[in-house]
């Protein structure tokens, strides 16, 4: 009986010590083994072998991507308090794990400082509108100053992300005051640049206007002069003396333009009484024209 139970103790302490020798790692992880204390190796993905008792795993983490943000308030070139949000994705070098774990206490907190290092010196040398405009490039220029520093402790970095750009509730408002200023400035840029189009435009089409105008009345002086040569041709065919000829024009014109004057009631018409002799009243319209051509 006491045989059984020796053996039954032998066993249990081969199994122990038997399971105790294996290391089991999953895939996307690593475990650090010590040995008395001291780094012995990094167990990859799979089964490997370790002393039991002696060979200890103190440590165990994956190389997937993980993030680490970082809240950070600095000022701009333009004097303007700005918060930002910084993203960091990385993860840790599967070459190096070894000095992820033992070259600092907390890596990931270091990192973090660089981070704010990094933003705290470039942020300054930009206004807060460059600052938004060129967030893709804050966050490349990040991506490559901390590329180095995270090598040395063992980690990559993947990207960074500048995720969120706050310059307070103050710096905001003032902001929006001024892009209503501005365009308020465009808007009312805009309606000078019109109203300057439309009044070149009116310019230019009364000058058109006045042009056609000239036109018109030129080829109209032109037709009544033919059709005077004409009725004068005529009327001495017909026997008449030139001078006979011209005073029955201005006496058909004149009767004419009495006519047209009558038929339009819009008109505010004076009549000077004139005398009812041909010969008088031809006389009468030569001389209030030469009156007329020596008053202008």
């Amino acid at each position: 009986m006491l045989g059984f139970i020796i053996l039954g103790v032998v066993a249990l302490i081969v199994i122990v010590l038997l399971f105790s020798s294996f290391v089991f790692v999953r895939e996307q992880h690593f475990k650090i083994i010590e040995r008395l204390g001291v780094y012995t190796r990094t167990a990859k993905p799979g089964l490997s072998m370790k002393i039991p008792f002696i060979d200890q795993v103190v440590h165990h983490n994956n190389v997937l991507i993980f993030e680490r943000q970082s809240k950070i308030e600095t000022r701009t070139a333009d004097k303007a308090i700005v918060t930002l949000t910084v993203a960091v994705q990385m993860h840790i070098n599967e070459k190096k794990p070894r000095i992820w774990l033992y070259t600092s206490n907390d890596p990931a907190e270091k990192i973090d400082s660089f981070i704010t290092d990094i933003v705290r010196t470039e942020i300054p040398k930009l206004t807060l509108d460059e600052v938004f405009e060129t967030k893709d490039t804050i966050a490349n220029t990040v991506l490559d100053l901390l590329a180095d520093l995270a090598a040395q402790l063992g980690a990559t970095i993947t990207s960074v992300l500048l995720l969120d750009i706050d310059p307070g509730a103050g710096v905001a408002e003032a902001m929006n005051r001024i892009n209503i200023a501005e365009r308020t400035k465009v808007a009312a840029e805009a309606e000078g640049e019109a109203d300057k189009i439309l009044a070149i435009k009116a310019a230019e089409a009364e000058a058109e206007s006045k042009r056609l105008q000239g036109e018109g009345t030129a080829k109209q002086r032109i037709a009544i002069a033919k059709g005077l040569k004409e009725a004068v041709d005529i009327q001495k065919e017909a026997g008449l003396s030139a001078d006979e000829g011209m005073q029955l024009v201005i006496l058909t014109q004149y009767f004419d333009t009495l006519r047209d004057v009558g038929a339009d009631g819009k008109n505010t018409t004076i009549m000077i009484p004139l005398s009812s002799n041909p010969t008088e009243l031809f006389g009468e319209l030569v001389k209030a024209s030469t009156v007329a051509k020596e008053l202008r």
